[in-house]
């Protein structure tokens, strides 16, 4: 029994190999798709309207439609124990919320994506986050709370993309305070808000 399966797969190989004019079956595609191991998730938790997701690979995803919930410090966020290990952050589109203190204090986090469906960050919402060197707004953006961004590193750059008008655009105090320098996508002007400074 062993015997003829084998020579059935020999012979199975044999076609293939005719049908395609001898070559080596991996130069014709056979096996030529490469492997790729995609990253684990590690937590999930819900926020609001939110569901966030964390993988191996230190990336934070916040997908849904709607708002996440307010914390009302940093000890009150459920993924708190993870911060030490956040190096991205996607906030997806459908959500339109960033809630209070959502990712205060992540100090190794390098790279923040928010989609053009948010049109509020939270009070603190990015508040310590010291290794965040470049930030971009959104023109989706009405409203950024007090502190939302604060940061004691000076080498931060903000860009806005510019919205229809700068006066839908309300900035708490010190939302920015220490970046060094906040500027427009388009190289036009600005004014630093309230409490700022360069």
């Amino acid at each position: 029994m062993k015997i003829k399966r084998f020579a059935a797969a020999l012979c199975a190989l044999a076609v293939v190999s005719a049908s395609t004019g001898g070559l080596p079956i991996e130069k014709v595609g056979l096996f030529d798709k490469a492997i790729t191991a995609s990253a684990a998730t590690i937590g999930t938790w819900t926020s609001g309207s939110c569901t966030l997701t964390l993988d191996d690979a230190g990336t934070l995803t916040v997908s849904g439609n709607g708002a996440m919930d307010n914390y009302t410090d940093e000890n009150s966020v459920p993924w708190k124990e993870y911060r030490d290990s956040v190096t991205s952050v996607v906030i997806s589109d459908g959500v339109t919320e960033i809630g209070d203190y959502a990712f205060y204090h992540f100090g190794i986090l390098t790279s923040l994506s928010i989609a053009d469906t948010v049109t509020n960050i939270g009070e603190r919402a990015f508040s310590n986050c010291y290794s965040l060197n470049t930030i971009t707004i959104p023109s989706s953006i009405t409203s950024i709370g007090s502190s939302a961004f604060y940061s004691s590193e000076p080498d931060r750059i903000v860009t806005f993309i510019r919205p229809e008008s700068e006066s839908s655009l309300t900035v708490a105090d010190g939302a920015f305070y220490y970046s060094a320098t906040l500027a427009y996508s388009d190289g036009g002007n600005y004014s630093l808000f309230a409490g700022d400074s360069e």
